[in-house]
């Protein structure tokens, strides 16, 4: 019935489904960090990018300047050509990303359903063993498909999202939301405490319906070029973001 809920979505799970599982994702005090010498902690920042096809970047070969700072950055540092996502459903994604393990194959969040205990996570682990604090920022409506909840599951100690932006000027369609209007939040989040962070960036403007801020230029009219362009906006707020993390 999970494999099916992919493309029926009528034979979706069910209450039932629900508690006669058996499959079991560890919680926060099963996974621990084995003891020795602690290395000198690193922040770390996560950036994902909302339905990117790697083929549309700067990173392809292909000769786009669609995304140059990211393919700046992997000059830099390092690039994994050969990595696919788990699945191409986003709250599904950052489930397997942040826990090490393959999300549910139903169509629905069934990740976002409250848990007494939540999951083990990069999350768990470097905030409640290495002293890290930890922030999921989101551009993207937060109510959609329960991400407040997925948050909370993943152990993040901070969640902000498109509800909390000052100007709903600021919105991008139905979903998405300006990028840029995330630096302000994330820079006072930095500022608040100097303890090592995990920070965990989501960005939407390269969802459906592909637009970007009116200050940014007028929206492209054919659709290839209007998804290329959200790709150039965004890797322009990789940049800014870069900059405000490095201060």
């Amino acid at each position: 019935r999970s494999i099916a809920s992919l493309v029926l979505p009528s034979t979706g799970l069910s209450r039932e489904d629900f508690l006669h599982a058996d499959r079991r994702v560890p919680t926060p005090d099963e996974v621990v960090l084995a003891p020795g010498p602690e290395p000198r902690p690193l922040n770390l920042v996560i950036v994902i990018f909302e339905g990117v096809g790697y083929q549309h970047t700067s990173l392809a070969g292909s000769g786009l300047a669609t995304t140059p700072f990211l393919k700046d950055l992997a000059r830099r540092g390092v690039e994994f050509t050969s990595m696919r996502s788990t699945v191409t459903h986003t709250s599904k994604a950052i489930f397997a990303m942040m826990t090490g393990r393959y999300p549910s194959a139903s169509q629905d969040a069934v990740e976002t359903v409250p848990t007494a205990a939540g999951y083990a996570s990069l999350a768990t682990i470097l905030g409640r063993q290495r002293g890290y604090r930890t922030a999921l920022f989101q551009s993207a409506k937060g109510t959609f498909e329960s991400r407040p909840s997925l948050a909370r599951n993943l152990g993040y100690q901070d969640f902000w999202a498109r509800e909390q932006m000052a100007d709903p000027n600021a919105h991008l369609g139905y979903l998405a939301g300006d990028e840029f209007a995330m630096l302000g939040p994330i820079r006072d989040w930095l500022a608040e405490d100097r303890r090592p962070f995990l920070l965990t960036v989501l960005c939407s403007a390269t969802h459906d319906p592909y637009e970007v801020p009116e200050w940014y230029g007028q929206i492209a009219k054919e659709p290839v070029d209007r998804y290329r362009q959200t790709l150039t906006y965004t890797d322009a707020f990789l940049a800014a973001l870069d900059k405000e993390v490095a201060r």
